[in-house]
């Protein structure tokens, strides 16, 4: 079992608290405040869409942990080149920042969705993290209990979207 405390608590959503994992800094824990299947469907839904969307999304583990605060679904804790956890988009945005990387990033990860009739309910600047590495930012998403596999919001298919030609 791992334990957990509240100084370890990273963020927190409309439905679950986002901890540090004690044992693995690359790692965080994320516990819903009330039961319910919010961990079980973004695993589930991890594994509909790690190989589709795989470079843009934060890695998850194959099965849900055992702490002290309930079951968790332990995630990648997208963390900067120089260790620090990295920002929010709505962070960055509030920052005044813009990054035209960024935003091809963006258009591409959401011409993936759109690619393969992906249909999610929550794209909120919360749920992206900004990684910077090297390289320049690198674009994360970091919730996908919203996605939804049968569904679509409405027909992306038929939306005429291509990513940015280099």
């Amino acid at each position: 079992m791992i334990h957990l405390d509240h100084s370890m608590i990273i963020n927190e959503g409309a439905t679950r608290r986002c901890y540090r994992h004690p044992d693995d800094p690359g790692k965080c824990l994320k516990i819903e405040k009330r039961p319910g299947a919010a961990n079980a469907n973004e695993l589930q839904a991890y594994r509909a869409v790690q190989n589709l969307l795989g470079d843009y999304l934060a890695q998850c583990d194959p099965e849900l942990a055992v702490t002290n605060e309930g079951e968790a679904l332990v995630c990648e804790l997208v963390r900067d080149e120089n260790g620090t956890i990295s920002l929010s988009f709505g962070d960055f945005l509030r920052m005044g920042k813009k990054d035209a990387t960024l935003r091809r990033q963006f258009l591409e990860f959401f011409d993936l969705i759109v690619r393969h009739k992906l249909c999610f309910y929550d794209f909120n600047p919360k749920n992206f993290v900004i990684q910077r590495t090297e390289d320049g930012l690198r674009l994360k998403y970091t919730d996908l209990k919203s996605f939804h596999k049968t569904k679509t919001a409405f027909a992306l298919e038929k939306i005429p979207f291509s990513p940015p030609s280099n």
